[in-house]
């Protein structure tokens, strides 16, 4: 059924897409009948979120801007900001959350819908979370009996700005104005202090991933390692992607005129 007929099920306003909406927010947001999730069910909740995401980006990917209203009622209940505000790890599924919110945001409708929910349902703030870089080598107290742990940057993380960026590029293509994604912030934190703007975020995540780049090459170093190579590979992709936003806000930030040598 999914992803053949999406099309039809999308004109003919079929409660299809509605139901795998609400199966999407029973899997991440309803409580546990007993009051804990204990492991096996949070296994269970993962695998059908997982799954359930995976055909909806399918069905988003088939279905043109306009048509994409259909999928209106994934974005009522902050199911993918709650899976987005997670730590990224191995198993988690903000990559496949990033995937469906660029095919959905896509739509002008849904990214006006995203844009104007509030702080903690917003999903273009929880991808713009993402692009938050942790102080690396800093130790930050972890558990109740005062141990330390070092925050790395993982992987995942890394990942994770890939798909972030990418979407956010997308979106200044949806977007009315640069603007509405690029001078988006949350409110402020507890203690009053301001949040970074998206616009911010990418140029500091920008000058920290070419700093890196300079401190351990794209080639591996001397013993040519893969992981470190691997590692290069996705710096550059989060590069490009900073730059691009970042020279599409010049581009309109600065007056130009034909006359200008």
């Amino acid at each position: 059924l999914f992803p053949g007929h999406a099309v039809e099920l999308a004109t003919a306003s079929s409660p299809a897409f509605a139901r795998l909406a609400s199966a999407l927010h029973a899997a991440v947001l309803e409580p546990a009948s007993s009051g804990e999730i204990d492991d096996e069910e949070a296994e269970a909740r993962k695998a059908c979120a997982e799954e359930i995401i995976a055909a909806l980006i399918e069905v988003a990917k088939k279905l043109r801007p306009g048509e994409l209203a259909a999928l209106e009622a994934v974005l009522t209940q902050p199911s993918l900001c709650a899976l987005l505000s997670l730590d990224p790890g191995p198993e988690t599924l903000h990559v496949p959350c990033l995937e469906l919110l660029q095919a959905l945001l896509a739509s002008p409708k849904l990214f006006a819908s995203a844009h104007q929910a509030d702080s903690e349902e917003n999903p273009l703030l929880a991808a713009a979370n993402l692009l938050a870089v942790p102080s690396i080598g800093s130790c930050q107290p972890a558990t109740s009996s005062g141990a330390d742990e070092f925050v790395q940057d993982t992987a995942e993380r890394q990942r994770c700005r890939v798909a972030a960026l990418e979407l956010l590029c997308s979106c200044l293509a949806t977007a009315p104005r640069l603007d509405f994604v690029l001078q988006l912030r949350g409110a402020p934190a507890a203690d009053g202090e301001a949040v970074d703007t998206v616009l911010q975020r990418v140029v500091l995540l920008c000058h920290h991933e070419l700093l890196c780049l300079g401190l351990h090459g794209s080639d591996g170093g001397p013993w040519r390692d893969a992981q470190l190579v691997e590692c290069a590979e996705r710096r550059r992709r989060v590069v490009n992607s900073c730059l691009f936003i970042l020279s599409s806000f010049a581009w309109h930030a600065v007056p130009f005129s034909s006359e200008t040598t």
